[in-house]
């Protein structure tokens, strides 16, 4: 989810530097595309837009799914 300046959770425009990493390899256990509820069914790819317009158009994971993660992540179930 995307924070604003006044602490609201999604909506906005927001923009990357054009150097910033958006996702990054990870330890398993913790926040990870594995857990996410944008990862395809074949566990292999990415099926959110942002990702894949920031991945060259490309929706393939550089990594296994319990070791790649980016600031796109939401999780699978909401914790309770």
């Amino acid at each position: 989810m995307i924070v604003d300046k006044t602490g609201k959770m999604g909506g906005g425009y927001f923009e990357y530097p054009k150097n910033h990493k958006l996702g990054m390899r990870v330890p398993e256990g913790g926040s990870m595309c594995g857990n996410c509820k944008f990862l395809s069914e074949d566990h292999k790819a990415c099926i959110n837009k942002e990702w894949i317009k920031w991945n060259k158009g490309n929706d393939k994971l550089p990594f296994r799914d319990e070791e790649y993660c980016c600031d796109l992540y939401e999780p699978y179930k909401e914790n309770k």
